[in-house]
């Protein structure tokens, strides 16, 4: 096997793990490698990893920021303001997780981000899924808090561009 780094244009996505890839329209002239899910690893969000030792490790931290702070009433004001700063950040991140959605149009080299409707499908990382005609499956994974039982399936339209026509009218 000879591996190569493809030249790709577009919006890529986001360097994550966890993520699936399917291929999806082979033999249709329009072929796109689906790629859902994933999560990037921030710092920031530690309790993804599912990890004792690190959710051990984030609560001690917590506790000596709380310990070596003067609590006073405006200090503590200032503390909770900050906490709930925190938690709208860790949320985001949370939703931002799993949401990326892209598409590579193989043909091109080409990567786009993908608009989805329907049910709100949770964000998570390291699912499975699998093509079956257009129906894509997506279940299980991991949405940050939680392990998911959760099955989705998505329906892909797949519709390769029109091929350009020329036009051979004789001018006279």
């Amino acid at each position: 096997m000879a591996w190569s780094r493809p030249r790709l244009v577009g919006e890529y996505p986001p360097g994550t793990f966890g993520q699936s890839m399917n291929l999806a329209g082979a033999g249709s002239g329009a072929e796109l490698a689906v790629m859902l899910g994933g999560w990037s690893g921030t710092e920031r969000t530690p309790l993804f990893m599912g990890d004792k030792q690190v959710r051990e490790l984030v609560r001690q931290q917590d506790r000596e920021q709380r310990l070596a702070s003067t609590n006073t009433g405006s200090n503590q004001r200032e503390e909770n303001k900050k906490k709930r700063e925190r938690k709208k950040e860790h949320q985001r991140e949370l939703r931002a997780a799993s949401s990326y959605a892209r598409v590579l149009d193989v043909q091109n080299m080409e990567w786009h981000r993908v608009a989805g409707h329907g049910v709100t499908v949770a964000n998570r990382y390291g699912h499975t899924s699998t093509l079956v005609g257009p129906h894509l499956f997506l279940f299980g994974g991991w949405d940050g808090n939680r392990a998911l039982n959760q099955l989705v399936v998505g329906e892909l339209s797949i519709a390769p561009e029109p091929e350009k026509t020329e036009d051979f009218s004789l001018m006279q």
